[in-house]
């Protein structure tokens, strides 16, 4: 009898409170949702990185934060006010691993630089296309209103120091045109970079399209050339995508009657 006693009271001592049920473990809660549901704080001396999974659906909305000493949280996703989200979606990038990266924080954001600051509105979609190679970077920014006019669109380059990422230049189409959304599309290789302008009138009329290549002379960035369909039409939107890879560039025209892509080389 003594020993029914002691094991009816192990099992429902208040300082264990352990509970299985229906394949459940918990430990600090009498009802467990999951197959291992802890209330409290887990300690771990030896820990094997295999030995936890998150699920990739660790809840809508929610962002796996670190506080830099050890300790990790779900924590809801705040966006920064207007004009630094777009239509509701915040992204930020790094590359590496970042287990020995550190925190995202270290990372330092950056801001159209062009006026100190004062060069931002909303709608100028900063951020909208980005790219890298090496230590150079380019953003676009294909709703600034420079140069002629609304939605022109323009083009920042960011150089690494080897501890921050430095402005080195905005960039426009000096031929550009109101709404031309120049800056829509960017491809960056080496001293080599390619701008779209998609709604870029041309010769043949309204949205026709054009892209810029620019070089790195060693302290600017300079124009090229810039290039349209020779045989193109209005609304062709060529420019829409472009890509840059060694002595060869690549710019689509999706709504050109085909559609095409066009090829080109440096000589």
């Amino acid at each position: 009898m003594k020993c029914y006693i002691c094991l009816v009271l192990l099992l429902f001592s208040p300082v264990l409170n352990i509970l299985i049920t229906a394949q459940n473990v918990g430990i600090g809660t009498i009802t467990p949702t999951e197959k291992l549901d802890v209330d409290g704080n887990v300690k771990a001396d030896t820990l094997k990185p295999n030995a936890f999974k998150f699920l990739p659906n660790a809840g809508a909305g929610k962002i796996l934060t670190s506080d830099g000493i050890g300790n990790a949280s779900w924590e809801n996703m705040m966006l920064p006010p207007p004009p630094n989200n777009y239509n509701g979606n915040v992204g930020y990038g790094v590359w590496g691993d970042c287990a020995t990266n550190g925190n995202i924080s270290e990372y330092n954001p950056v801001v159209d630089e062009e006026g100190a600051g004062q060069d931002i509105s909303i709608g100028d979609h900063f951020g909208y296309t980005t790219a890298i190679s090496g230590n150079f970077a380019i953003i676009g920014s294909y709703g600034d209103d420079a140069g002629a006019g609304i939605n022109q669109g323009s083009v920042s380059f960011y150089q690494f120091d080897g501890n921050t990422w430095i402005f080195v230049q905005k960039v426009i189409d000096e031929d550009g045109e109101a709404w031309a959304f120049f800056g829509q599309s960017i491809s960056i290789a080496g001293n080599f970079a390619i701008v779209g302008a998609p709604q870029d009138n041309g010769n043949a009329g309204d949205g026709q399209g054009s892209s810029s290549i620019y070089q790195y002379n060693g302290s600017t960035w300079q124009l090229m050339q810039k290039i349209t369909d020779a045989d193109g039409a209005a609304h062709d939107n060529f420019g829409s995508s472009v890509s840059l890879s060694g002595n060869y560039a690549i710019i689509g025209s999706p709504d050109d009657s085909g559609p095409k892509n066009y090829w080109m080389s440096q000589e």
